[in-house]
């Protein structure tokens, strides 16, 4: 009839046709068996449910909020957000580009790396080994 999209003879709203004989589709807050993940009829991509109606998911550029810290839809690992959409800090074991000299994960001064992400020498702020292997009296 004039107005209906579909009719299908059903009340099912996971299936083509809704129950308002209008086609099933992305935004219309039911979940289309086969073909959405979700369906949240808004257009928020931080919350469940992307405006595309699929999960979200670590790597596809939206930071879904209580779970993700960042989220900038790559996996370089030298950047500010990690592949496993947590942001980075010296400590993580990843080598921020422009930020960080070093970073071997941990917290102790005079191996490779210091704990503030710069390498082992005499005038970096850590008192420490130096590079030949002495420890410094001092280091401002």
């Amino acid at each position: 009839q004039d107005g209906e999209e579909c009719v299908d003879g059903n009340l099912n709203e996971a299936d083509d046709c809704l129950s308002t004989c209008a086609d099933a589709s992305c935004g219309d807050a039911y979940v289309w068996s086969g073909y959405e993940d979700c369906d949240d009829a808004n257009g928020i991509n931080t919350d469940d449910c992307l405006d595309t109606c699929e999960s979200p998911s670590c790597g596809d550029g939206y930071a879904w909020t209580g779970h993700e810290s960042c989220d900038d839809g790559n996996f370089d690992e030298t950047d500010d957000c990690l592949s496993t959409c947590q942001s980075a800090i010296c400590g993580d074991s990843q080598v921020r580009s422009g930020e960080e000299e070093c970073d071997d994960g941990n917290n102790i001064n005079g191996d490779s790396c210091d704990q503030n992400c710069t390498v082992p020498r005499c005038g970096n702020g850590v008192t420490a080994l130096d590079e030949n292997g002495l420890t410094e009296e001092c280091d401002d």
